[in-house]
């Protein structure tokens, strides 16, 4: 299953503006040393990507190389 484009940009949107909220946390996602990390969402086949960028996090649905670190969990088990 494909997420959609606009589900992505939406979630990257909304991702990045909740870390704006608390600079502390923003600042130490900035300076994580990793290029990509993967989280796999249980139950639904998909996958995100997050990449630690200087204005917070990129999520794509796709990633060309092997992340560097993977998360795995049903959507409502990461919520917590």
């Amino acid at each position: 299953m494909k997420i959609p484009a606009g589900v992505v940009a939406g979630l990257d949107a909304s991702i990045n503006r909740y870390l704006r909220l608390d600079p502390e946390t923003m600042n130490r996602i900035t300076q994580l040393d990793v290029g990509c990390i993967a989280i796999e969402l249980s139950g639904l086949g998909l996958t995100l990507y997050a990449q630690p960028h200087s204005d917070g996090l990129q999520i794509t649905d796709h990633f060309d190389g092997t992340p560097d670190t993977t998360i795995r969990g049903t959507p409502l088990g990461l919520m917590q």
